[in-house]
This record gives C-alpha cells, sequence and structure tokens, in this order.
C-alpha cells in the first residue's frame, strides 16, 4: 500500500515539477534528480541493493529550500519523506 502511495505522489510531483512558475532551471534539474534517486531506490529495496544515496536526507535538504516559494512542492515532498521514512527507504 505505501508503495502504491508514494507512486501516486511520485506523478504528482512531476506534474508539480514541470508546472513550477519561477523556478531556476537548477531548482528544476535537482527535483527531477530527486524523483530519479527515489524510484533507484525504490527499485533496490526490491533487489537488496545498497549504495545508494538516501532519498529522504535528500529530500530534506529539498523542502528547506522550497518552502517559501513553493508550498505546493513542498507537501509533496514532505509526503514522499514520510512514506520513504515508513518504508525503510
Amino acid at each position: 500500500m505505501n508503495r502504491n502511495k508514494l507512486e501516486k505522489d511520485l506523478t504528482e510531483l512531476e506534474s508539480e515539477i514541470s508546472s513550477l512558475e519561477g523556478a531556476d532551471a537548477r531548482t528544476v534539474v535537482r527535483l527531477q534528480e530527486l524523483v530519479t534517486d527515489i524510484r533507484a531506490a525504490m527499485n533496490a529495496s526490491n533487489t537488496n541493493d545498497s549504495g545508494l544515496p538516501e532519498p529522504a536526507d535528500n529530500l530534506r535538504e529539498s523542502i528547506e529550500n522550497f518552502e517559501a516559494d513553493h508550498p505546493r512542492v513542498t507537501g509533496v515532498l514532505g509526503r514522499l519523506t514520510t512514506l520513504l521514512s515508513d518504508m525503510g527507504i
């Protein structure tokens, strides 16, 4: 169930990223990289791979950077952080 919720939130985040207004290119790229990292961590959790970055840590850092300027993105990032933590990713 958490995996389905995580996938739904990732899809929502991708939608929010594509519709960001006023975000610099570096911010957009960083968010896209986070989505890629989370998907890689999800796949690795299925294969017990352990050499990947901790996406929850990266998300927490991103949340701090986006809170004021992009509250909707921040909300999705917060939910993803909780889900990843609950799943042990």
